[in-house]
């Protein structure tokens, strides 16, 4: 088994990040399973080892729209749980978007997280909003119908005067 596979099956997501920057040559060796490795990351269903790797690869070729759509979804709704122990933290959207585009609000949002975001957490989001072109967003209407989705995901033109609403309260 490669040191790529061991990471991913121990859920190192450090040693992820440096194995597809130092070794990339594993991302196309398979497991014994005959997976790629980002099949197996997909599989087990960790958000930021799935994403560290997509980040190297030809993401159309392995993922859909809706996807990465998803992906999205899943990593900010991840990031939520483990900062805020929360499913989807109020406002986590805008918070994360927020520190997307280097405003940290004058250092109020990092001092309320668990600890301190890493810089490569940032980059994937990046990377799958630059991917999607979408952002993803709780639905305060979703109790008004019982057909809604809990998290809408919405086109970056559509998301950016929502952002630019939250942060003048903020």
């Amino acid at each position: 088994m490669n040191e790529l596979i061991s990471a991913i099956l121990h859920t190192h997501v450090g040693q992820v990040r440096a194995f597809v920057h130092t070794k990339p040559e594993l991302l196309t060796q398979l497991t014994p399973n005959g997976q790629l490795p980002l099949e197996l990351a997909k599989a087990k269903g960790h958000k930021r080892i799935e994403t560290a790797i997509a980040r190297a690869m030809d993401v159309k070729a392995h993922y859909s729209a809706a996807e990465l759509q998803q992906l999205l979804v899943d990593y900010i709704a991840d990031m939520s749980e483990e900062y805020y122990a929360a499913g989807w933290y109020d406002s986590i959207e805008c918070e994360l978007w927020a520190l997307l585009m280097g405003d940290d609000l004058g250092g109020g949002l990092q001092r309320r997280w668990n600890r301190l975001i890493d810089p490569e957490e940032l980059a994937d989001l990046r990377f799958l909003a630059e991917h999607t072109q979408c952002w993803a967003m709780w639905n305060e209407n979703h109790h008004n119908d019982p057909n809604a989705e809990d998290v809408l995901v919405v086109a970056l033109p559509d998301w950016q005067p929502m952002f630019n609403a939250w942060l003048a309260k903020h």
